[in-house]
């Protein structure tokens, strides 16, 4: 009949779109929105930074590296990680297109058979503009809009079958993100309480973190009805 059909096709065609997802979706250790770690040279850790400069930072204005790290030895450290930063968010911007540079904050871990994940919660697009041809200082800015990590969410529901979105978040976003990012960290440990040993500690670091594939992968599961 013809609802039957109708049917089989959204079966099969949400299957195919489910299979396509999977294959775009690294969820592999190589994949450091899932397993990060950090980095000799290339993540700036920012929970020790000057906290007015970091509040000011976090609500979206432009700040200097030496503002953030105004002691001396901690400045010449905290430059040099941002050079890095810097060179790794250019370097994947030409070559592949993407802007991969981010603040991150929270970090969501579980026990898992093989590797412990370490997946951050929120993401903030972050941009460095070096402040001189010499590169011995950088401004730092944050994208206005942040989301909560889709590699995450993806992985809680491919793993565990737990449907948490964006949408789950949307309330506390829209009323400023990481100015609430303890009350999201208290909702997702309760979205994700069945799974054991899920926690969330308190982590604010910048770094490059790419997910190239993460628009076709939005397209494929927004697009049911036209694929259909």
């Amino acid at each position: 009949t013809g609802l039957g059909f109708q049917g089989s096709r959204s079966h099969l065609v949400a299957r195919a779109v489910s299979g396509w997802v999977d294959q775009l979706t690294d969820l592999s250790g190589r994949n450091t929105l899932l397993y990060y770690k950090d980095l000799t040279r290339g993540t700036l850790d920012l929970s020790g930074a000057d906290i007015t400069s970091r509040e000011r930072l976090l609500a979206g204005r432009a700040v200097r590296c030496s503002r953030l790290f105004p002691a001396p030895d901690n400045r010449a450290d905290a430059v040099r990680r941002a050079l890095e930063i810097y060179k790794k968010i250019k370097e994947l911007d030409e070559e592949r297109g993407v802007n991969a540079g981010y603040v991150v904050a929270g970090m969501a871990t579980w026990r898992e058979d093989r590797k412990t994940p370490a997946a951050p919660v929120l993401l903030r697009v972050l941009s460095l503009v070096p402040t001189s041809a010499a590169r011995d200082d950088f401004e730092l800015t944050l994208d206005d809009e942040e989301i909560v990590n889709p590699v995450l969410l993806y992985k809680l529901r491919a793993d565990h079958h737990l449907n948490i979105t964006q949408a789950s978040f949307g309330d506390l976003l829209s009323d400023g993100g990481l100015s609430n990012s303890r009350l999201i960290y208290d909702r997702l440990r309760k979205l994700a309480a069945d799974i054991p040993g899920f926690s969330v500690s308190d982590r604010l670091v910048a770094g490059t973190f790419t997910y190239a594939k993460l628009p076709m992968v939005e397209d494929l599961e927004e697009s049911g009805e036209l694929l259909r």
